[in-house]
Order: C-alpha cells, then structure tokens, then sequence
C-alpha cells in the first residue's frame, strides 16, 4: 500500500513539475503581432507606374531587451527591415486623399522597450541577405525573425504569419 502511495506520489510530482516548467517556458515572449496588412500608394502623376505593395507589421514589443535586427522571410529571401515606432490614430477622421491609421517616429534599435509599438517593414530593393541558422529551420516561410544577443551570443527568434490583409490604396494628390 506504501509502495503504491509513494510511487503515486512520485508520477505526481513529475507530471506538475512538467506543467510548471512549460508554464515557465510559454513565459519567453518577445513579441505581439497587432496586424500585418500591404497597402498600395498610387502616384498622383498620370503615366507614373504604380509602385508594389508595402508589406507592414504592427508588432508590440513585449521583452525588456532590445532587438538587434529584423528580417522578413517571405517564400525563398529573408529581407531586411527597416523599423519606426507608431501610435494609432483613434480620434480624428481622414482628411484630403491620404489616410494613414499610425502616427510614426523613427526610432534606433537600442531605444526600442518594452510596451513600443513597432512598424516593421521589408525593405525589397535592398538585396536578400543571410542570417545564420535561419535556412535550418523548418516552416519559416512567411515569418517575422529578430535578433537579439542573448547570453550564448546572436539568438535568433520569430513570428509565424497567418494572415496579411490587404487595405485601401493610398491616393496621392
């Protein structure tokens, strides 16, 4: 009977302590995604052609250190990013033919803290470039990567991305 109650006791032990861990480990976030839509600027000027499609990622910062670089990894190129912080526009209604739903400021990687909210967009006319250890994990397409340097050197975090919507086209006058 003592034999059962301890050995009950012990499978108990390990199954909470399993619990506690995983609890422990879902705690290590970096990141919210808020929203990542593409958005169209069509130019004012008639016979001008119409630029691609701006990817944007509206992310919350949620770490208490800062990250070193962004990169953007769609189908086969991870893309760099170019970063600005943003605040929502609430409270007042589209004037003229541009509408814009955040309010940005530009800001360098080692002022970024937690609680900022992040624009983060691939900059597609600069060449792919290379991050290590990114082509060796798996399912990374459509991902948001960053880096931070962390305590065994460069470590490398990410974003998965369901979904991106397209919003309304920007006029230009």
């Amino acid at each position: 009977m003592k034999k059962k109650f301890l050995l009950c006791f012990v499978v108990l032990f390990f199954v909470l302590n399993g619990i506690v861990h995983a609890k422990k480990q879902r705690q290590h976030k970096y990141a919210t995604l808020v929203e990542a839509y593409t958005q169209q600027t069509i130019p004012g000027m008639r016979r001008t052609p119409r630029p691609p499609p701006v990817t944007h990622f509206i992310v919350v910062w949620e770490n208490k250190q800062h990250p070193d670089a962004f990169f953007w990894r769609a189908d086969t190129v991870l893309l760099s990013c170019n970063v600005v912080k943003v605040h929502k526009i609430s409270d007042r209604a589209p004037k003229g033919p541009v509408w814009t739903e955040y309010y940005s400021e530009n800001i360098t990687m080692n002022n970024i803290n937690k609680g900022d909210t992040l624009d983060v967009v691939p900059m597609k006319n600069i060449k792919g470039v290379l991050a290590d250890g990114v082509s060796n994990v798996p399912d990374t397409t459509n991902t948001l990567l960053f880096e931070m340097s962390g305590k065994h050197g460069v470590e490398l975090n990410w974003l998965h991305v369901d979904v991106i919507t397209k919003k309304h086209d920007i006029a230009m006058p």
